[in-house]
């Protein structure tokens, strides 16, 4: 294929092992409606759903740390193995408790290969090809995701069992390309005794307020897993059409995410995150007036805009701000930017389909998103004085 021309092997079977475990992603989409089925209300299921992104955000900087310290390798391989067995149980597991610290767990691990996955793509990708790099990550994923959210919706019909016993075995499949076809990648600057750590992170004042404006982003964003699919069951729609309407934003990146990138490789990254930050808050904003199926998928339409641009340009930043040192670190606070997000979408849609219902919550989605952008053109001016001294 075009796009991986010129991109070395290793982040070819990064890639192959990114879709494939893509290819059967039910449990973050469809466990709003799986909790649902067990008698959870929406703000339970809200409250269970954002202990994942919780488990997520705590995660970012353990498995960045030992990406640096211990190796990409082990990293990957490790933590894919592990959410594959805990993916495995989730169907199987009776009562809030027990169901509320696997989702802990799961959110600790699942997301565990990311900070690694992505310090590799910096390691064996040049900087000028990043940004086509991370943005063909995110197309094998959500390709791989849009085809799950078609299989999921009819398989979770009747019943999780299979959707997450597939889910398991596409994440073990994962860690088995890794063992077999990805080498370590870690410089020997991260290894080195005595280096930066973290603090170094934490002085880094252009990166946390990056990472503070991504993770208000994501909390619009993320309404997708608990509110939308709620506030569609509300109005009579079952799994198989939430389902096809999450397929619209899968597919819409699988046409254009690439094309998109190469249109806006040569525009300023901080006035792609405000046009992002924009366009999510006008879609998930939209959901406040969507009826029949056709304006639920329209306003989704709407925010993939967004995040076709969102998610790439924010990976090239933290890769172009991290020193050669802290590449898992970096990428481990974008993992708690994400799980952060992830952690507080749920909390919010649930409890505010509850109390505000979902003009005004979806409402708000539209507020936040406008108040992001704004954020990106303050802060912007600090963000590219800090790029260019990285540059030199």
């Amino acid at each position: 294929m075009f796009a991986v021309r010129g991109l070395p092997s290793t982040f070819r079977w990064l890639l192959a092992g990114a879709f494939l475990t893509a290819l059967a992603s039910f449990v973050l989409p469809f466990l709003a409606l799986f909790l649902a089925s067990r008698g959870f209300s929406p703000s339970q299921a809200g409250l269970l759903a954002g202990l994942f992104g919780t488990g997520a955000a705590i995660s970012g900087p353990i498995y960045g740390t030992l990406a640096d310290r211990v190796g990409r390798r082990p990293v990957l391989a490790g933590t894919l193995l592990l959410a594959a067995g805990l993916t495995a149980a989730v169907p199987f597991v009776e009562g809030w408790v027990a169901l509320a610290a696997i989702t802990l767990a799961l959110g600790l691990t699942a997301n565990g290969y990311r900070p690694a996955a992505a310090a590799v793509v910096a390691d064996v990708v040049p900087p000028e090809a990043q940004l086509r790099a991370f943005g063909l990550m995110d197309w094998a994923q959500n390709v791989g995701v849009g085809l799950s959210f078609l299989a999921g919706g009819a398989l979770a019909s009747s019943g999780f069992t299979l959707p997450f016993l597939l889910d398991a075995a596409t994440t073990a499949a994962f860690a088995v390309v890794v063992l077999a076809r990805v080498p370590e990648t870690r410089p020997a600057s991260a290894a080195a005794p005595g280096g930066p750590g973290l603090g170094a992170v934490l002085g880094d004042g252009p990166y946390l307020r990056l990472m503070l404006l991504t993770l208000a982003s994501i909390i619009p964003f993320g309404q997708f897993t608990v509110a939308v699919p709620l506030a569609m069951a509300a109005q009579g729609h079952g799994p198989a059409t939430f389902g096809a309407v999450m397929a619209v934003n899968c597919g819409l990146i699988a046409l254009f995410q690439l094309p998109a990138l190469r249109l806006v490789a040569g525009w300023e990254p901080v006035r792609v995150q405000v046009g992002a930050a924009v366009l999510i808050g006008l879609g998930t904003g939209a959901y406040a007036l969507a009826g029949p199926a056709w304006s639920w998928a329209l306003a989704t339409a709407i925010w993939t805009c967004g995040e076709i641009m969102f998610f790439p340009t924010v990976k090239q930043l933290v890769a172009a701000l991290a020193p050669e040192a802290l590449r898992g670190r970096y990428q481990g606070g974008l993992g708690v930017a994400f799980g952060g997000g992830f952690a507080l979408a749920p909390v919010v849609g649930g409890a505010g389909l509850e109390a505000l219902g979902p003009r005004l919550l979806f409402g708000g989605c539209l507020a936040a998103g406008l108040l992001v952008a704004a954020g990106h053109l303050l802060t912007g001016p600090a963000l590219r004085r800090a790029l260019a001294a990285r540059r030199g």
